[in-house]
């Protein structure tokens, strides 16, 4: 049996991507398409630009925090992950010192995500901390791209140009001319040797690429709504010989690690989440044997292509997810199998549970009532990570919008007269209230006290200047 051990790291993230005139790594939080937006509010002269920088370094700031968490909780495996997978647009360039440290520190190859190559001073800084020289930079940028793959192999980096745009990659000054992606296998060290590993970024999955004509495992990551869609490429590949793992968004969920089953031995994670990891902040670790290819049949020792280590749930200080995964360890140390499946009991219905965390308890209490052995079982899905330094990216946004509400409150007399812009203004102020709920400043006016510093004579004429356009036929009048 030759085993190497890869961890797939489903987080969410604010997408470290910047395309047309949307910014998404500095926006308080991620604006749906088409909707209300700092960078929309910009493109109509508000001056957004130090709402911008706050929420890019308070951001960029909890992501590093929390990146260093998630990797030290790794780095305490035994032994530690040979393979690292981060979803698409998961992790900003400021962050990628820290992967590229541990990485060299324990000898593992990661994939660092996806993010839109810079060339501010400070990127190119960064770029060359991790040994990536400013003109390979400055030629990825000529191709056009808009996002890459940094692929971390014992502290070397390559970054790899994503081929295949998705729709939401492109501008308006954009071309729509696309590449069939071709796919390049790049050779990686593990425990058992060097492997071949072709790293897949997206919507060149869906894109019929030209894969690699030798390669062990196919690594794709994603930032996408339906992982679903994906099925097809990932059951081809698995049927002509290779491991797949895929790593998306935590938002989304369905992160997993395909390789040929054996129907005749039973799966629990595939049972319980045959749709992969449930949203959610979660890690999932297997052992991976690349050499069995195929189901082995007419042999009483067939051998298994995945071993499940662990399945956790990453926390945030301060969750009650995070105390019910302190009462989950109390559990496991009661000696009497009845009550710990007492305690489980009283557990499986409790407010603030991660979905993660009720499928293993629900799994956990089925076997204590049972009475069958559950030590391996407590090992591998009775723990979860936890950065206890870190709050909640929830906690994060509300912030982030109680500072953006706060701001942009004054400048609604200024837009009074631009019906379009105050409009555009009021629904944004509305989102960021909605998400600040938590936070709201007692000492700012609400949105509803602050709609009358509109200037109602304009309006009105705005409204009968409306009425009296024959050229018009469509009226919505909102907020009156």
């Amino acid at each position: 049996m030759s085993l190497i051990r890869v961890a797939v790291c489903q987080l969410r993230s604010h997408p470290a991507l910047y395309t047309g005139h949307i910014s998404y790594p500095e926006e308080p939080f991620v604006p749906l398409p088409g909707s209300p937006s700092l960078s929309r509010l910009g493109t109509k002269g508000i001056a957004v630009d130090a709402l911008h920088e706050y929420c890019l370094t308070e951001y960029t700031r909890w992501a590093a925090t929390r990146l260093a968490a998630v990797l030290e909780h790794l780095g305490n495996f035994d032994p530690v992950p040979n393979i690292v997978i981060f979803p698409e647009c998961g992790i900003p360039i400021s962050s990628l010192p820290v992967v590229s440290d541990w990485s060299e520190k324990n000898g593992a190859t990661v994939l660092a995500g996806t993010h839109t190559p810079q060339k501010t001073a400070s990127a190119r800084q960064i770029y060359s901390t991790i040994g990536i020289g400013s003109g390979h930079v400055d030629r990825i940028a000529r191709k056009g791209s808009i996002s890459v793959l940094p692929l971390i192999c014992a502290g070397n980096t390559k970054i790899i140009r994503k081929k295949g745009l998705a729709p939401a990659e492109f501008s308006s000054v954009h071309g729509h001319r696309q590449e069939r992606p071709t796919i390049k296998a790049y050779p990686i060290q593990t425990s058992i040797g060097e492997l071949q590993l072709a790293p897949i970024i997206c919507a060149e999955a869906l894109q019929q690429p030209n894969l690699p004509r030798s390669f062990d495992i196919a690594a794709i990551v994603s930032y996408d709504r339906d992982p679903e869609q994906f099925e097809s490429f990932i059951t081809e590949t698995v049927r002509n010989r290779h491991m797949v793992i895929y790593c998306n968004d935590g938002v989304f969920g369905g992160s997993n690690v395909f390789a040929p089953e054996d129907a005749r031995m039973p799966n629990w994670f595939g049972d319980a989440m045959p749709q992969g990891l449930p949203p959610g902040d979660s890690l999932l670790i297997v052992d991976v044997d690349p050499t069995v290819a195929t189901v082995e049949v007419g042999t009483a020792l067939p051998e298994r292509a995945l071993h499940l280590v662990c399945v956790q749930s990453v926390l945030s200080a301060e969750s009650q997810a995070l105390m019910h995964a302190e009462t989950m360890r109390s559990i496991r140390d009661i000696e009497s199998s009845d009550a710990r499946a007492a305690e489980l009991r009283s557990l499986r219905g409790a407010a603030g549970l991660t979905l993660l965390q009720q499928h293993r308890i629900e799994h956990l209490h089925k076997q204590e009532r049972q009475g069958v052995d559950t030590k391996l079982w407590w090992e591998v899905i009775g723990d979860d990570c936890i950065c206890s330094e870190v709050i909640s990216l929830d906690e994060l946004e509300a912030q982030l919008a109680a500072r953006c509400r706060d701001d942009l409150m004054d400048v609604l007399p200024s837009v009074s007269g631009r019906v379009d812009t105050a409009q555009d203004l009021v629904n944004f102020l509305s989102l960021c209230q909605s998400r600040a709920a938590s936070t709201s400043s007692k000492d700012r006016p609400t949105i509803s006290d602050s709609v009358t510093v509109f200037d109602r004579d304009t309006e009105a004429r705005t409204i009968c200047g409306f009425l009296d356009d024959r050229t018009r036929f469509l009226m919505e009048v909102t907020g009156l």
